[in-house]
């Protein structure tokens, strides 16, 4: 609810405070507007004065206009004009003078007809000439003009063939090569197979002989070597050592001892004789133990000796037997037998495939011989010799070269061909161009007096009939020459007041160019004005609608705080509670206590271990429990007063068959008050359900 008023309005990023600044903008926009508006007026008013101004000037501009027309239009006689019209045309000037210029064109036209004509002729000839030329160097190709029109496809095809009969005998040369590599591989392998040959003389039982006698003369080696090493009689000999070792010191001190009998003696010392003969007894004992030690440790020895002797005599048969049948198939070990005889297997596969391939190669060697490649080549080399002899080539690159040569004078023959004959249908062309300009010429110079049709031209007449008419017609020119200046200064004075007429016209055309312009682009990138007025209104409409929102957020705010008070003080403790109760009969007690943090956004944690942990770290079953046990405690708290019906769908997908009994019996229960439907695709293990679909 915060965020929601915060939305509305807060730090200047709220609605309302969003609306209020587009108010703001708006109104600025409207006066904006309103300024253009009056702006607008005042320029059309001024717009309206200008053109009326323009209306004025254009109307003496074309005043002046009509007056100039008039002054250009006097008619000019004079005594040249007279004489003119005697001698050469009867008919008005200016008629005489458009005729003279077509003709003179015309003239023109002919004369340029005739010399592009004589250049055509010349260049013909060359043409002819060139061709001549031609046709005497073709002759030296005579050998070539005798072969066939496809004599390059047929090389080609030749070229090909050729190739592929040297690719056969290429092929022939490799698996000759190929056979005699494997032939020397047999001889090879055979030369090694003899070697070790006597290995496949051996039989299965003499095989396991020798395996039966390396086992047991690796065994007798180790018995021999254990012998030898210090065990259960060396201990003995040990002790029996230690022992004689201990009774020899016995003696040497008992000896000590029975001295003292004869101080006794001497002294007639009781206890130096007591002494005495304790020492010659103890003495006596020793030396008799002394002597059965050594007499132990003896036999003990020998027996050792005696029992290592015929394992090694043992041993000696066994290395014998198999020192024979080393020696009788010429290896050192049951490993090096099975090694060789591996290798004969192996060679006589090998030997086996090498000659298989030596038989398929021969047949390949068999089949390209058949083809005859040797022969096939000698006659393509019989018919390059001839195609040389007759083109009098040396290889079949200079015979490429010289047919080339042969067929680009060919080419070079048909485009002079050719060219000739376009250059005679292009001279008979320009003939007849040249009597139509000629034609033309003449009907056009007929029209003066002095001109003879029937009369056969030639360039300098037609040049000098025209001359003449132009000298006549330029003396015309020379007497009007004083008339026209008189003209001319009237119509120069005509034409400063048309220029300032202009002038001014396009002064003024140019300010109301930019008076419209300025009316025009005014409101460009403008909203109209009634389009910001009703936004305008809009936005009012909407922040008063959103400041009712924002008091009755603030009301509901208020509101829903006092209710989260009193929620965080009575309700949630009163679910956990409730919560925690029917989680402990769904896990057996395994789970018992369950928090809800409207704190931490409604967090749930299970107490586990005397600690309280996340629901996330919980297993996919614990999960569903856990929450299965929240909706229907949040159900019996809103609902306690009322029996309401319970639906699940496949609610307790993620159980196992332990906790989906637990559940089924919790529900058992719970619809002794309540009705239970349970929607699922699995068995449930209650037998006091009623399955809807056996129902008829």
């Amino acid at each position: 609810m915060e965020n929601y008023k915060k939305s509305l309005k807060g730090r200047k990023k709220g609605k309302i405070d969003l609306l209020e600044d587009q108010i703001m903008n708006l109104k600025e926009e409207q006066q904006e507007l309103e300024g253009l508006h009056r702006d607008n007026l005042e320029d059309s008013k001024l717009l309206q004065e200008k053109l009326n101004k323009i209306k004025e000037m254009e109307h003496n501009l074309e005043q002046a206009l009509k007056n100039k027309v008039e002054i250009k239009n006097r008619g000019l006689s004079s005594e040249e004009e007279k004489n003119f019209n005697e001698k050469f045309y009867s008919g008005d000037i200016k008629e005489a003078e458009d005729l003279l210029y077509k003709a003179t064109e015309a003239f023109v036209l002919y004369k340029e007809r005739n010399e592009a004509l004589l250049t055509m002729e010349e260049e013909g000839k060359n043409l002819q000439e060139q061709l001549k030329k031609e046709r005497r160097e073709l002759q030296h190709y005579e050998g070539l003009q005798g072969l066939e029109e496809d004599i390059e496809k047929k090389l080609n095809s030749i070229a090909m063939e050729k190739r592929e009969l040297e690719g056969l005998l290429q092929q022939e040369s490799v698996l000759e090569g190929e056979i005699k590599a494997l032939e020397g591989r047999v001889v090879y392998l055979n030369s090694e197979f003899q070697e070790v040959v006597r290995v496949l003389n051996i039989s299965t039982e003499e095989e396991n002989t020798i395996l039966k006698l390396e086992e047991k003369l690796q065994n007798l080696s180790h018995t021999i070597d254990a012998a030898k090493l210090k065990d259960s009689n060396e201990l003995k000999k040990d002790i029996l050592k230690d022992k004689r070792n201990n009774f020899k010191f016995l003696m040497l001190a008992a000896f000590i001892m029975s001295l003292a009998i004869i101080y006794g003696l001497i002294s007639k010392s009781l206890p130096a004789t007591i002494i005495g003969l304790i020492g010659i007894l103890t003495g006596i004992y020793s030396y008799s133990q002394y002597k059965k030690a050594s007499a132990e440790l003896k036999s003990l020895t020998k027996e050792d000796r005696s029992r290592v002797e015929l394992l090694l005599k043992e041993k000696t048969e066994v290395e014998e037997k198999l020192n024979e049948l080393y020696e009788k198939y010429q290896v050192e070990s049951y490993m090096e037998v099975k090694a060789k005889l591996d290798s004969c297997r192996s060679t006589i596969s090998t030997l086996e495939g090498i000659k298989n391939n030596i038989k398929e190669k021969e047949k390949q060697l068999e089949s390209l011989r058949a083809i005859k490649a040797e022969e096939g080549l000698a006659k393509i080399q019989g018919y390059y010799d001839k195609i040389f002899k007759q083109c009098k080539s040396s290889d079949l690159d200079s015979f490429y070269q010289g047919l080339k040569a042969y067929k680009d004078l060919q080419l070079d023959l048909m485009r002079l061909e050719e060219q000739v004959r376009t250059k005679r249908l292009e001279i008979e062309k320009r003939a007849k161009g040249l009597r139509s300009a000629q034609e033309e010429l003449d009907q056009l110079l007929s029209s003066f007096k002095p001109f003879d049709i029937s009369k056969d031209k030639k360039m300098a007449y037609y040049e000098n009939f025209i001359e003449s008419i132009k000298e006549g017609l330029e003396k015309i020119r020379q007497g009007e020459k004083e008339e026209s200046k008189k003209l001319n200064e009237l119509v120069d004075s005509l034409d400063e007041e048309i220029a300032k007429l202009n002038k001014k016209i396009s002064e003024s055309k140019e300010v109301k160019k930019d008076i419209e312009h300025k009316i025009e682009t005014r409101f460009n990138n403008k909203r109209e004005l009634w389009l910001v007025e009703e936004e305008l209104g809009q936005c009012r409409a909407r922040i008063e609608k959103l400041k009712t929102l924002f008091e009755a957020s603030d009301l509901a705010s208020s509101v829903l705080e006092e209710a989260f008070q009193e929620v965080q003080s009575n309700f949630i403790p009163r679910l956990n509670k409730e919560v925690g109760h029917i989680l402990n009969g769904l896990t057996e007690g395994k789970y018992n206590m369950v928090t809800v943090s409207p704190m931490n956004n409604y967090e749930i944690k299970v107490l586990q271990e005397e600690s309280l942990r996340s629901i996330d770290f919980l297993s996919g079953g614990t999960f569903d429990q856990v929450y299965f046990s929240l909706r229907l405690a949040l159900c019996n708290l809103i609902f306690k007063e009322k029996t309401l019906p319970l639906f699940f769908d496949d609610a307790f997908i993620q159980y196992d068959e332990s906790r989906l009994y637990r559940a089924m019996k919790f529900l058992q229960d719970y619809s002794k008050e309540h009705q239970v439907v349970v929607f699922t695709c699995r068995k449930l293990p209650l037998k006091e359900t009623i399955n809807l679909d056996l129902l008829q």
